[in-house]
């Protein structure tokens, strides 16, 4: 098996996502860990996703990553150690990575960031910030002074970025994502049809939303404990899932209020590239061009557009020295 020595990483809420220098997905696995009562690695990524509510108490089912921040760099650190290994990427013979990273971070993050790359022992690291590296791929200019306005919008957190000149003049993030939409399904269908459903249920329910009408799944009956199936109205669900969104796109709208007025025209001009898994969200970019009155285009492969915008970072030597970190 080939030895990867350049690779494009994007650490997410839901999904580790590690392409190679020419585009070829290597990685595209869970972000969980799981572990023993003793702490040591009982398995890694999907493997360990899949032990979610399926093993005893004494196993736990770690996601190292809430709202696109990591809250347990130890188990962060174990299951990029172990995944790196498993798919050939040794950063111990000189592997060079370029790493997306969110915008507006929490204070010190970054710093908590470069140190897990730095302790998975990578030669060379460079960080991206998620927006650019999704207008990269979108093949937009991004050393032009012209103003383009990024969503990237993933399970955990929604960014929201203007670019001029090769920089993030303007950013803002929002801790709301696809993993609340999911959380509202499970509330709004143990309200409604007094069924209790996974979260994996719940996002398959989403997706659907607006594509069929409606969604068979199996849920424990709250009355009587016991499993049930059901077919639930994906109608109903529209309501609850347009107050998340109505919302997220007012907050984006108030970025776009907070432009300074040279970066306006180029905004309007250009219009909004949008990216990342909640785009894909029936009708989004319909509502989001309704609600602000420009043009909003997603890009074609939104879920790995951050990885594969890294992955052009690689062919752009300029920019590749100014993201270097370490």
């Amino acid at each position: 098996m080939k030895i990867f020595s350049n690779i494009a990483l994007d650490l997410g809420t839901s999904k580790i996502l590690a392409y190679s220098k020419d585009g070829n997905l290597i990685m595209n696995e869970a972000t969980f860990i799981t572990l023993d009562e003793d702490g040591n690695v009982i398995e890694v990524g999907n493997n360990a996703k899949r032990m979610f509510g399926r093993v005893q108490n004494d196993v736990k089912v770690i996601n190292p990553m809430k709202r696109g921040t990591i809250t347990d760099e130890n188990s962060a650190f174990l299951m990029l150690k172990i995944l790196l290994k498993r798919y050939k990427v040794r950063g111990l013979l000189g592997t060079r990575v370029v790493a997306t990273m969110g915008v507006d971070l929490p204070e010190g993050e970054e710093e908590t960031f470069i140190d897990l790359l730095d302790r998975l022992r990578f030669s060379k690291i460079h960080v991206v910030p998620s927006i650019v590296a999704i207008a990269l791929y979108a093949g937009a200019n991004i050393m032009s002074e012209e103003g383009m306005m990024v969503v990237d919008m993933g399970a955990g957190k929604t960014d929201v970025g203007v670019i001029s000149m090769g920089e993030v003049v303007l950013s803002k993030r929002f801790e709301v994502g696809g993993g609340d939409i999911d959380e509202v399904i499970v509330d709004h269908v143990r309200e409604t049809f007094s069924i209790l459903i996974s979260l994996e249920s719940a996002e398959k329910l989403k997706m659907k939303i607006g594509k069929e009408d409606a969604g068979r799944i199996v849920g424990v009956d709250t009355k009587t404990g016991l499993p049930k199936e059901i077919e639930i109205p994906l109608e109903s669900l529209m309501d609850p899932v347009d107050r998340i969104v109505d919302d997220l796109i007012d907050r984006i709208r108030e970025v776009m209020e907070n432009m300074k007025p040279e970066l306006v025209e180029g905004v309007y001009r250009n219009g909004v590239i949008l990216g990342g898994g909640l785009s894909l969200l029936h009708g989004m970019e319909r509502k989001m061009m309704d609600r602000m009155k420009m043009m909003v285009r997603r890009v074609d492969d939104p879920i790995h557009s951050s990885t594969l915008g890294a992955v052009k970072v690689f062919s752009n030597r300029e920019f590749l020295k100014l993201t270097e970190v370490i």
